[in-house]
């Protein structure tokens, strides 16, 4: 899960604990979204009560589980926008205070998608980090220089050190930073229960050896799942 707020030019997504979504001025927790990156390539919209945002035959509501009606499909704008669609083929807006679905894609469907700093925490514990000299590795601290701002990129993830360089994969397995954003800065996000994986461009997925270095491997266990928390 990637932690994010969702705003258009008639504010930001929200929903109550009854399940009421509307727009709304504020940024709190009612606003924040988990966006989870689902295995087939689509993406499920947790509220900060813990149920999934569903299109109900055109009627934006919230559902306890993951479903068809639950899934969407992000599709990336360019410069930090994204648009949803639904099963239906509609894409999800906010007008005039009301959250809906629509079959078009305008400026009310278009959703400024500000992530959280996250942490990342392997399975033996340690914390992703990396020191300005690009050296990435795990720690058992969790301060500034183990938050990571996600971007959205070509509908994946680049993950932003504190120092503002991006978290690269390179094609023998290992990992440091780059000041740049290309194909190896992106990662597709993979949801496992409450965990998270990250495929690199090369096919592999970020992996925590016990003593925190991070590898390539082509594997999906326990060794390459992240708690992802900020």
């Amino acid at each position: 899960m990637v932690f994010a707020y969702l705003s258009s030019s008639n504010g930001v997504l929200s929903v109550s604990p009854q399940g009421e979504v509307k727009n709304s001025p504020n940024r709190d927790s009612w606003e924040v979204v988990n966006v989870h990156f689902l295995q087939n390539g689509k993406v499920a919209l947790k509220t900060a009560h813990g149920q999934f945002l569903s299109d109900q035959q055109g009627r934006i509501a919230v559902a306890p589980h993951l479903n068809e009606w639950e899934q969407w499909i992000l599709e990336d704008k360019g410069n930090g926008q994204a648009a949803f669609r639904s099963w239906r083929g509609q894409y999800l807006s906010l007008d005039n205070g009301q959250c809906k679905t629509t079959p078009h894609c305008d400026a009310w469907e278009r959703f400024n998608v500000e992530f959280k700093k996250i942490y990342l925490r392997g399975h033996h514990g340690h914390h992703v980090t990396s020191d300005p000299n690009g050296i990435v590795q795990g720690t058992p601290n969790r301060n500034v220089w183990e938050q990571y701002t996600p971007v959205l990129s070509q509908g994946k993830i680049a993950l932003r050190d504190h120092h503002g360089k991006f978290l690269s994969a390179s094609n023998n397995g290992t990992f440091t930073t780059a000041p740049h954003l290309n194909e190896w800065e992106r990662f597709q996000p993979i949801q496992r229960g409450d965990q998270v994986a990250f495929r690199t461009h090369h096919g592999q997925q970020i992996c925590q050896q016990p003593q925190g270095h991070l590898l390539g491997s082509p594997n999906l266990d326990a060794w390459e799942l992240f708690h992802v928390s900020h």
